[in-house]
């Protein structure tokens, strides 16, 4: 239908300036180039205008530029010149004559030079663009304007060529750059102490331990057979199994709950008495021989019953086979249960051989995302089809696994394998473990925290993991030099949880033997969170302030605590008729040797705030944080001759029981001189004298401990002989440094 006159007078005689699009959607268009709903839309390419208007600045509305649209190839360029044409960087075509190409390659090189002078002055590849970062860590300048000062990282990255090795806030490396003199020395230990480097390479022969007491040879007829058959056949006979199966009930199964104890020994015994027959043993016996490796490694050293080959096959190839078995089981049979319980106690006896802490935080998020699988973050009392027996192991478990890849992530300094989790029902029951059982319809009530149960360690750690997530979560995701009080605020609620427990109150006076260890199992692993954020904050002196003048008071005492709770379980000093210690002094060892070696530097800069100023005590005890609280400054548990003796003795016994409890050379050379660069506030050559005879006294006695524990008395040293065989153990002083300060 054609206009007619009367219509096409109406029409507006407005010149069209939106862009084509915006016309066609009759859209409002702010007119520049892109245009905002271009933008919003995706569609910034196609955003295009007549040939008689020009795209202005949107702030005034109006055409300030002569150009038209560059080919599809120049459109980016472009667009960053129009931007910073807009900003007032670039001026806008003169109307000389001049042409659109040759108006374009003039701007084009003028922000070039202008990205270039950029680029030198801050010291930064600008060739690429930084997209998606949000944080002001890492933005060029900041809302003032100015240049932004960022704070020093609090992690290590060691690049070596294509190698690359990430050190966390607490991991020793980086704990090695708050002391600078102890540091300063140890990169000066192959130029200066050549007694040291003998030290070190006599160490290491003694820990490689070329003679290995006993050698696994499996029989050639299993070497073949199936996994199944492997474990049934290698199975030790019942008086090892009945000594090593009580050792893991007696010690294990206290904070981590991993099992029923009495449906345990109801299967353990059900598997004796049918002899093999009308047993099923396919979900049994993986886990059974995982118990038996575990009571293995904590068994005090008592070789009655044992045979050397039930002994050898335990130590070497029990787990391996476990593994094995896990590896080959088909789809259906790798979520069920039994397996994710045996898969948990793999990891517990990889964690008590020794395994490193990168290695353990990586199977505890396996565990995790092995339990996600099977639901258990999911709460079992809205699933249908899952009975009170099952549900409660279901809590008992998904806590145990929690509590583990917390840990490891504490250990490796490294993320939380899953913290969006709903806590809401997960806790466990504060009830025995007699108190239901496969029977049972409803569980009984839950006891009050008051009274002791089975169950108590770990409800109490179930009760303050969220808290500890929300801690361990802030700090990671916090960027260097963040304001860390609100982590500080939560974490002065889970001090409050803690303090608000009786269960957590040690009191050697009433509680002795396997009462004593389960309290301080908690103890410490509900306060580990703490100690590592706390900790960090200290070591920042720009973050501390009036605020956190009670973190001081607070990581002194834990920390003294830890270094103290050693002695209840060290076999040189408790009563042997009190408890046997052995077996829980392993396993204080192995769960808490981070948490030693934290707590020991911790003290160790609480002494060097001493030894440097002396007399801030008395002036104001609570105006920064190496003065601590007026009850710190008083306290005389917390004198500095107090504590450097709490200190020497924590060393020696590291080193007494080092052919036990495998502590490492690094860490006996670390401490031993951190020690000494803190207790004295003098310089130079005497603290470097003071500094090498306490490394030489503690890497002598260090050498002295495993030669006690050698059998072969006939043994050569490295530093006794040049046999060709031992100088292959070690090479140039330089290589025994860089394994010596961990820069891997």
């Amino acid at each position: 239908m054609e206009d007619t006159p009367s219509e096409s007078s109406r029409k507006r005689p407005r010149p069209v300036v939106s862009c084509l699009r915006c016309r066609e959607k009759k859209l409002k268009c702010d007119r520049t180039l892109p245009c905002h709903n271009c933008t919003k839309s995706s569609r910034s390419s196609s955003c295009t205008y007549s040939d008689d208007v020009n795209p202005g600045s949107a702030s005034k509305r109006q055409m300030t530029m002569a150009v038209g649209r560059p080919p599809a190839n120049d459109r980016g360029v472009s667009r960053n010149v129009e931007a910073a044409a807009t900003n007032g960087t670039l001026k806008p075509a003169s109307s000389s004559g001049v042409g659109v190409v040759e108006d374009l390659q003039l701007r084009v090189a003028n922000l070039e030079k202008l990205l270039h002078a950029s680029g030198e002055a801050s010291g930064r590849n600008v060739s690429a663009p930084q997209v998606g970062s949000q944080s002001p860590a890492f933005s060029l300048t900041n809302d003032a304007g100015q240049p932004q000062t960022t704070a020093p990282e609090p992690y290590t990255l060691i690049v070596k060529g294509q190698r690359s090795r990430y050190h966390g806030p607490n991991d020793r490396v980086t704990l090695l750059s708050q002391f600078q003199e102890t540091k300063g020395f140890i990169n000066s230990i192959p130029k200066d102490s050549p007694s040291i480097i003998t030290l070190v390479k006599d160490i290491e022969y003694l820990q490689k331990d070329p003679r290995i007491k006993f050698r696994f040879r499996r029989k050639s007829a299993l070497q073949n057979a199936r996994p199944m058959t492997v474990l049934e056949e290698s199975l030790p006979s019942k008086k090892t199994c009945d000594r090593l199966f009580n050792i893991y009930v007696d010690q294990s199964e206290k904070t981590r709950r991993i099992l029923h104890v009495p449906s345990l020994l109801r299967n353990y015994e059900g598997l004796w008495k049918s002899n093999g027959r009308n047993f099923d043993t396919s979900a049994f016996l993986p886990l059974l021989m995982t118990i038996l490796a575990i009571g293995h490694t904590l068994d005090d050293g008592n070789d009655s019953g044992y045979q050397n080959d039930e002994k050898s096959y335990l130590h070497h190839a029990a787990l391996d086979d476990v593994e094995d078995l896990i590896r080959r089981i088909d789809g259906k049979h790798r979520i069920d249960f039994a397996t994710l319980q045996t898969e948990t106690l793999l990891v517990i006896a990889r964690q008590i051989r020794g395994c490193t802490a990168d290695e353990l935080w990586r199977a505890t998020g396996s565990l995790v995302r092995s339990a996600t699988i099977m639901g258990l973050h999911l709460n079992p009392a809205r699933l249908n089809k899952i009975s009170p027996f099952q549900a409660e192991l279901r809590r008992r478990l998904w806590t145990t696994i929690l509590q583990m890849d917390l840990d490891a992530s504490i250990a490796a300094n490294m993320p939380i394998a899953n913290t969006l989790l709903e806590f809401d029902g997960m806790i466990p029951t504060n009830i025995d473990d007699k108190d239901f059982d496969e029977s049972t319809e409803v569980l009984p009530p839950s006891k009050p925290l008051s009274e002791w149960t089975d169950a108590l360690p770990q409800v109490v750690l179930a009760m303050a993991l969220p808290q500890q997530f929300k801690i361990i979560g802030l700090m990671r995701s916090a960027p260097p030099g963040t304001n860390l009080t609100q982590t500080v605020e939560e974490g002065r609620k889970l001090k409050d949880f803690v303090e608000s427990l009786p269960i957590l109150r040690v009191d050697v006076t009433f509680h002795r033997g396997i009462a004593l260890w389960k309290r301080i199992l908690a103890n410490i692993c509900v306060r580990r969170p703490l100690l590592h954020l706390y900790s960090i904050i200290i070591r920042q002196d720009s973050l501390m302030g009036a605020n956190f003048a009670d973190l001081q008071q607070f990581c002194l005492e834990s920390s003294a605590s830890v270094l103290n709770y050693r002695d209840h379980f060290d076999p040189m000093v408790i009563d042997p008729s009190t408890t046997n210690s052995n077996l829980s002094w392993k396993l204080f060892n192995i769960y808490f040797k981070n948490d030693v070696i934290l707590a020991f530097l911790t003290i160790c800069q609480h002494i060097r705030s001493l030894t440097t100023n002396p007399q801030t005590l008395d002036q104001n005890p609570v105006s920064a944080h190496t003065r601590g609280s007026d009850t710190l400054a008083t306290d005389p548990q917390f004198t500095k001759a107090k504590l450097i003796r709490l200190l020497e003795n924590t060393l020696d016994s590291l080193i007494e029981s080092s052919a036990d409890t495998g502590t490492d050379i690094k860490d006996i050379l670390f401490l031993s001189v951190a020690i000494q660069s803190v207790r004295s506030g003098s310089t130079g050559k005497v603290k470097e004298k003071m500094m090498r005879d306490g490394a030489t006294k503690a890497l002598s006695a260090y050498r002295e401990s495993l030669l006690r524990s050698c059998s072969d008395t006939d043994i050569q040293l490295p530093s006794q002989t040049r046999n060709s065989v031992i100088d292959e153990v070690t090479s140039s002083p330089d290589e025994i440094l860089m394994r010596v300060t961990w820069e891997t």
